[in-house]
């Protein structure tokens, strides 16, 4: 092989590696951490010396690096600062901290509401001991009576809950997600039961909220309003159904249908994932196209729609993952440069799952990556064969589209 051959393939071999390296890493949490550095350096080198001769062993050596990088990396983040909250599990205490994402508030059977708040934990107090600080996430679960009339705490207030802190955990029945994996892929390391008056809410003062909290702030403002527009023209339940699926989040669902999602595990369609913005931009892509649109203009189209969507969606951090994958891969796209867009999607991942490791078991980068690859391998192909079979350009767009969308959402389901 010459240098410069097969770089398509040499990429994807190279992520396809560096997971099998994420996934060892989770199995095998207990491998020293030193002599797995040791080795990594060794590869370096080895690689490093394999470019600089032009050797043949430059695809085997970068293949080995990729897998002792993933290792690392993984066990690097499963490492966890000593202030975690998840090291206090097992105990009653007291948390403070501010609230990271929009509240998730979902109607029970007996017309009562469950709340879960997204706490960035600053300070705890266990039972019997002070004060002391802490880090890291949790998922607040408290319930409302639905007598109570409670002003939902915003993005940015500060929280405090007594409760019992536990660590995560899931059933693991065939089909459904991994909820350990999940929410710490998520950064979510422990949970808190509050009960009846555990949560207490303080919203924060107007001259200490950041430009970015006023956004979010600001965008789940935008959300409510067309989440209201559409419950206006249409029963609740159906508007509350529609809106999950089209921006993510459970407010309005039925209990029954919630639970019907999640026991037949695709709960995930209710959240924003790649394949929401990979498929919009395939479709403005292909509309530019059949516009007949300068490459510039298909871009800004393109990236126009993806920055508006991400902002209607939360601009949560799946939302922000997936839009910086589908906008490059598909910007490279509008540009005519299909083979830069794949090689640009390969190179994303790499770097993402470089930077963290745990987004390999996240149902929302899966289908983001998924999503957008399958709109560039799947797609152009299905394209070309309708239109050899005497298919207009239009209609094989939108076909090809279609198709690949429907599959990737069939693979995960």
């Amino acid at each position: 092989m010459n240098m410069g051959q097969y770089q398509e393939e040499f990429l994807l071999s190279l992520l396809g590696t560096l997971c099998l390296g994420i996934v060892a890493g989770w199995a095998l949490p207990s491998l020293p951490f030193m002599p797995l550095l040791i080795v990594f350096i060794g590869l370096m080198i080895w690689s490093a010396w394999s470019v600089s001769r032009a050797s043949r062993q430059v695809w085997p050596a970068f293949l080995l690096t990729a897998f002792f990088l993933g290792l690392l990396r993984m066990h690097a983040s499963l490492m966890l600062p000593y202030d975690d909250i998840s090291h206090f599990a097992g105990q009653e205490l007291k948390v403070e901290g501010r609230i990271a994402e929009e509240p998730q508030a979902k109607e029970r059977s007996d017309g009562s509401i469950s709340v879960r708040y997204c706490l960035q934990a600053e300070k705890i107090k266990p039972s019997k001991d002070e004060v002391q600080p802490a880090s890291g996430r949790l998922y607040v679960y408290t319930h409302i009576s639905k007598d109570e009339a409670v002003i939902m705490p915003q993005i940015g207030d500060k929280l405090t809950a007594h409760g019992s802190l536990r660590l995560p955990h899931g059933f693991h029945n065939p089909g459904q997600i991994n909820t350990e994996l999940l929410l710490c892929s998520q950064g979510i390391t422990a949970t808190l039961m509050a009960g009846k008056g555990g949560v207490i809410a303080k919203a924060l003062p107007e001259k200490d909220i950041s430009a970015w909290t006023s956004l979010l702030r600001h965008l789940s403002g935008v959300r409510e309003h067309y989440l209201s527009s559409m419950q206006a023209v249409m029963p609740k339940e159906d508007a509350a159904a529609i809106f999950a699926m089209l921006f993510g989040g459970y407010q309005g669902l039925k209990p029954e249908l919630l639970e019907a999602f999640t026991s037949t595990g695709i709960v995930h369609i209710l959240s924003v994932s790649g394949s929401h913005i990979s498929l919009l931009a395939a479709v403005m892509a292909w509309l530019g196209s059949f516009l007949r649109l300068p490459g510039m203009a298909r871009a800004a189209l393109v990236i126009s729609t993806i920055a508006i969507y991400s902002l209607l969606a939360g601009m949560v951090p799946p939302v922000i993952r997936s839009a910086i994958m589908g906008g490059l891969a598909f910007l490279a796209l509008a540009l005519d440069r299909e083979k830069e867009a794949r090689r640009l999607l390969i190179l994303t991942g790499l770097f993402m799952l470089t930077v963290s490791p745990l987004l390999v078991f996240h149902i929302s980068f899966q289908l983001s990556f998924a999503a957008t690859a399958g709109l560039l391998y799947v797609a152009p192909v299905v394209r070309e064969w309708l239109q050899a079979h005497r298919v207009s350009f239009f209609l094989a767009g939108g076909l090809s589209i279609t198709f690949a969308a429907q599959e990737i959402g069939r693979a995960h389901v």
